[in-house]
């Protein structure tokens, strides 16, 4: 195997250890891994880097720490979006459920009863 093509190997590894980036019409998002993921595309990365010496397997390291590296500070952002998403929604649950409360505190009797188990049904109360 040449040193071309082994660097080729190398470089396409490191690439495909920094994750899948997909492109969507709502704009770029990165693929989130698991920190097992992470941790293998680390390992494996590293070892493809042990065929080479001197300077290349050097780089080849930094390559594989900063594809860790990206994919960890990815998995964080995932996380944090994930999070921000639960949030919003139980505000959204919680402000409609308002509204809804509200709407039913115009009524009186058993519709007024009714409303608020409706009400109560649909946002989870």
């Amino acid at each position: 195997m040449s040193i071309a093509s082994t660097y080729r190997s190398v470089i396409a590894a490191a690439l495909f250890g920094m994750g899948a980036v997909t492109l969507s019409s709502a704009g770029v998002a990165a693929e989130v891994k698991s920190s097992d993921q992470i941790k293998a595309e680390y390992n494996a990365a590293r070892e493809e880097c042990k065929a080479l010496s001197g300077n290349e397997k050097d780089a080849c390291q930094e390559r594989a720490k900063a594809a860790r590296t990206n994919a960890q500070a990815d998995a964080k952002v995932g996380k944090a979006e994930a999070e921000a998403r639960r949030d919003a929604e139980k505000d959204r649950r919680e402000a409609n459920y308002d509204a809804a409360k509200a709407q039913c505190d115009t009524m009186s009797g058993d519709a007024k009863d009714k409303c608020m188990i409706e009400a109560k049904t649909k946002y989870g109360k």
